[in-house]
């Protein structure tokens, strides 16, 4: 079997001659090169022989094509020291956002796709990849709900998020709308480029970030609308319900997607804080995307990171007996992982008994 043959099998229920596994990590040093990008998400996949491509393109996409003035930490010998913390804030430094003050919501109108090289730039690359595997592995890329683009195009994230949400519910709704738009067309041009599916990225996805009635009025109609716009496009897609704990899992059951992404697995979180795989298949029977702790465990030495992701799969796969899995991280690899440490999970795989 190759990667789309195991994949869709998966998908469908049916026996498949091994586990599927894939994983991903930025890599900022390439990613906004062409030539360089498409070569390094190539190498990557295939030391690894992963089952699908997810192309990791820069967080800072859209917010880089409405002209954000950036500094990226691209340049020879950067430092990327951070395994085990969140790898934004290595990767660029946002130096004036689209979005400075409320009054900025309004600016963000709709822009063309075809006219913007930075996300041109993106959609060459999904395009190379795609010609590159012809049809043997499903590329997917990467869309952030409506509301998360919000927290990526300010400063101060959530807690700005939500005091533009108290002080102008209309502007935010109307700045949604729009960026939904360019979702939508975003849709359009990597389904022509060739991509399989999509990865669709929300964070706000707890309580402790979002009220049940803003995530209701703020996220869910906009991640719907492009879910069912994408509905029959393509055939592999994943929804990313992005963190760990406390995550309000049972909002996402009817989303119009494939598979679900989740970090079931995090050192240094309570397991009733989690949601393990065994408790998301008792109210799905999507194919879930897990068992990886991708902070931890590929921290060690070889040896080390072998046997900790045995006893992952072990424990992902009792947890999930139908086999309707793909083994791999709850979100992006630290930028600084030993890449001979990942290269452990391909061996754990092919050895694995069931």
């Amino acid at each position: 079997m190759n990667g789309t043959e195991r994949i869709k099998a998966v998908l469908n229920g049916q026996p498949v001659d091994k586990i599927p596994v894939s994983l991903w990590k930025h890599v900022p040093q390439e990613d906004r090169d062409i030539e360089k990008f498409t070569k390094k998400t190539i190498e990557l996949t295939d030391e690894n022989d992963f089952d699908f491509v997810k192309i990791q393109i820069s967080a800072a996409y859209l917010t880089e094509a409405y002209g954000a003035d950036i500094e990226f930490n691209d340049k020879e010998g950067a430092d990327y020291s951070l395994t085990g913390k969140t790898p934004i804030g290595v990767m660029f430094n946002i130096k004036k956002y689209p979005v400075e003050s409320i009054e900025d919501l309004d600016k963000i109108q709709p822009i063309n796709v075809k006219e913007s090289q930075v996300l041109q730039r993106d959609i060459q690359v999904s395009r190379n990849v795609t010609e590159h595997y012809k049809g043997t592995k499903p590329v997917i890329h990467t869309l952030f709900s409506a509301l998360t683009w919000l927290h990526y195009f300010t400063r101060g994230g959530a807690d700005t998020v939500k005091g533009f949400i108290e002080k102008d519910r209309e502007a935010v709704h109307r700045f949604l709308k729009n960026i939904n738009e360019v979702n939508k067309r975003l849709v359009d041009a990597y389904v022509e480029a060739g991509v399989a599916g999509f990865f669709f990225a929300t964070s706000y996805t707890s309580s402790q970030v979002i009220s049940d009635e803003d995530y209701r009025e703020f996220c869910r109609e906009y991640d719907l609308d492009v879910l069912n716009y994408i509905k029959g496009k393509t055939w592999f897609n994943i929804l990313h319900i992005h963190g760990n704990a406390d995550l309000n899992i049972e909002n996402y059951l009817d989303y119009p997607v494939e598979a679900f992404n989740w970090e079931d697995v995090a050192e240094g979180i309570a397991p009733e804080r989690l949601t393990s795989a065994a408790k998301l298949r008792s109210l799905t029977d999507k194919v879930l995307i897990g068992g990886i702790d991708r902070n931890y465990d590929f921290v060690g030495t070889q040896e080390e990171v072998k046997a900790r992701l045995e006893k992952r799969l072990e424990n992902f796969a009792k947890q999930l007996p139908d086999g309707k899995f793909i083994f791999g991280a709850g979100c992006s690899l630290p930028i600084d992982v030993d890449t001979v440490n990942v290269n452990q999970i391909r061996s754990v795989v092919d050895e694995y008994k069931g």
